[in-house]
């Protein structure tokens, strides 16, 4: 009710309603989400669309590779002629939750020694709201171009916490170094971490994703494509979400991912072929954008109220739809 009415300021029974949702979504939500469209807000016609599928719409391509870096994990989806391959989704665990908390961490025990800034890290590891600022203010990704020349910055970042007056400096090191959770587990043999970072795997993101890095899920998701469509889907990469605006991490995520596909003997002939394609769009609003050029087209997948009614068309799922 408060987003049609007070957010949107429209009327439900002239609007048709696009539902954006995971691939996983329960079932029984569905149901209860399409009862109160039509029953209570008396909508026209509802559409189901998987929103990783929806970024390439933006693309103006109907075959590529989705790249979610969200919030509680990272989500990798192929879709091949409009049809996601969903037996190919794989999601990881890292994503900005978790790299929030890692930094905080790392600031807080390479500040262990000056007591008031270890006061003021221990406010930000309390303070999701505040992780996440220091994450957005002084993170990036470092990487290595094709010249053998690094792009790493070796000046600590001194990041105001509160309008208090209270500033918390950064070290140069964990700038970078949290962003590596995207490309090493850093629970493997010789991943290099420290053991403040191995204190912070804890039990709230194991079961986030079913791989360590978003590398290995890239991978394993071309691996589970049909031979066929791997060559199609490579071609269009694209990355969306909140932590897909870390500086670096596109360039990073490009290299380490066409290491991964040579690594791979599934893979290795692939690797020429990857492609990464830029939005004109910001990635955090992604699936919302896309969303809205699906909505301007005719789909013929709605459900009308007519069919929900008489029950002549059932609501999709995508364990039964879907390309697996």
């Amino acid at each position: 009710q408060k987003t049609f009415f007070h957010s949107l300021s429209v009327s439900p029974k002239a609007r048709r309603v696009v539902i954006c949702e995971p691939v996983f979504a329960p079932r029984p939500f569905r149901d209860a989400l399409a009862f109160c469209l039509f029953k209570r807000y008396s909508v026209p016609s509802v559409a189901f669309a998987i929103d990783m599928v929806m970024p390439l719409y933006l693309t103006g391509l109907h075959s590529g590779v989705v790249i979610d870096c969200g919030y509680r994990s990272s989500r990798v989806l192929a879709t091949f002629a409009g049809v996601p391959v969903i037996s190919a989704f794989r999601s990881a665990s890292p994503g900005g939750q978790r790299l929030a908390k890692r930094l905080a961490g790392m600031v807080k025990a390479a500040v262990a020694g000056n007591s008031k800034e270890s006061v003021v890290a221990t406010k930000v590891v309390q303070n999701p709201k505040a992780s996440e600022d220091l994450m957005v203010q002084c993170c990036y990704a470092t990487f290595t171009l094709p010249g053998g020349e690094t792009l790493k910055s070796d000046k600590d970042a001194k990041v105001a916490i509160d309008k208090g007056g209270e500033t918390l400096t950064v070290p140069a090191c964990c700038r970078w170094q949290c962003c590596e959770l995207f490309f090493r587990d850093p629970q493997a043999a010789g991943s290099g971490g420290h053991a403040h970072e191995e204190g912070l795997a804890d039990d709230d993101f194991q079961d986030a994703g079913s791989c360590a890095t978003l590398t290995q899920a890239f991978v394993e998701c071309l691996e589970n494509c049909p031979v066929d469509v791997r060559g199609a889907v490579v071609q269009n990469v694209v990355v969306v979400g909140g932590c897909a605006s870390i500086r670096g991490l596109l360039p990073r995520l490009a290299i380490e991912l066409k290491a991964a596909l040579l690594k791979c003997p599934k893979t290795a002939a692939l690797a020429e072929r990857l492609r990464f394609t830029p939005l004109d769009y910001a990635p955090v609003a992604a699936a919302w954008t896309g969303a809205s050029v699906f909505a301007s087209v005719d789909s013929g997948h709605d459900l009308s109220v007519a069919d929900y009614s008489n029950g002549s068309k059932l609501l999709p799922d995508w364990s039964r739809d879907g390309f697996v």
